[in-house]
């Protein structure tokens, strides 16, 4: 989180997100040679929802402190199984 909050002083959140996607795309490019066709697109559907998450924390650490959007992050933790609970 600190890491980020310092990218987000010198770039836009969206540019930001886009600037770590595209480097984490490229690195693991080669690993996508063996992947099922059928895998694609529940593959890309999962990434658009966690492009969205870091976007949104992205542009969260433009108005809070690193330390409380990583905490508040880290909740999922704890929250996720309790609602896997209710269900």
């Amino acid at each position: 989180f600190p890491a980020v909050g310092l990218l987000e002083e010198s770039l836009a959140p969206s540019l930001s997100a886009v600037l770590r996607f595209g480097i984490a795309s490229v690195a693991l490019l080669p690993l996508l040679k063996g992947l099922r066709k059928e895998a694609v697109w529940p593959g890309l559907e999962v990434g658009a929802w966690l492009a969205l998450g870091y976007v949104g924390q992205a542009i969260g650490l433009q108005s809070t402190e690193a330390s409380s959007a990583a905490f508040i992050s880290s909740l999922t933790v704890v929250v996720c199984p309790f609602l896997l609970a209710l269900n």
